[in-house]
């Protein structure tokens, strides 16, 4: 009786495990930047100074580097 019980809890305790919203959020959020990373030609990038991310267009570094050079 206390094993069934018990093999009862833990199905339990292993599907609710799979349904707490902070893990939902963030799931949701890396699938949203990964769909924008494939269709909108972007890239991620880390700043020189701090520990931030940034997200900016594939075209962007090359441009200012040519925009450096010539002026």
């Amino acid at each position: 009786m206390y094993r069934h019980q018990a093999a009862i809890r833990i199905k339990q305790i292993k599907e609710n495990d799979k349904q707490n919203p902070l893990h939902k959020w963030q799931q949701y959020l890396i699938n949203i930047i990964k769909e924008k990373l494939n269709n909108e030609n972007i890239t991620i990038a880390k700043p020189d100074k701090s520990k931030a991310i940034v997200i900016i267009h594939k075209n962007e570094p090359t441009r200012k580097n040519n925009k450096l050079l010539t002026s």
